[in-house]
């Protein structure tokens, strides 16, 4: 290659390296935002959980000062709810089938019938 060949080889891939420059430059700032917010949401969730637990203890200390939890929900002054924990945690609640039929099942049958089997059901 000759010199010409070789300084405008050079030039090009300058000139393409320069117009390609400024999205790099805008992507880096952009992924550095983006750090810097998931950073300030961090702090901002653990100073949350921080006040939430000291309402907690100042709740249980106005129980233990006298106030009745009553009187403090009058007020509206109620703990904050409990968080619920993220690893392993699985849920207590009851499943369906174990707890009470819906309030609008309506009433449980009576008469002759309520003791026979259904049909198609087990008998």
């Amino acid at each position: 290659m000759t010199q010409d060949k070789r300084a405008a080889a050079r030039a090009a891939r300058e000139l393409l390296l320069n117009a390609r420059l400024p999205v790099i430059d805008e992507l880096s700032a952009a992924l550095r935002r983006v750090e810097r917010h998931a950073e300030r949401e961090a702090e901002a969730r653990a100073a949350t959980i921080a006040a939430e637990e000291q309402a907690r203890e100042v709740y249980a200390s106005a129980l233990r000062a006298g106030w009745s939890s009553e009187e403090l929900r009058k007020l509206r002054l109620m703990p904050p709810p409990k968080r619920a924990k993220r690893s392993g945690a699985t849920s207590r609640r009851a499943h369906r089938s174990d707890s009470a039929p819906p309030p609008n099942a309506g009433p449980a049958p009576s008469g002759p019938s309520a003791g026979a089997p259904q049909l198609g059901g087990p008998a």
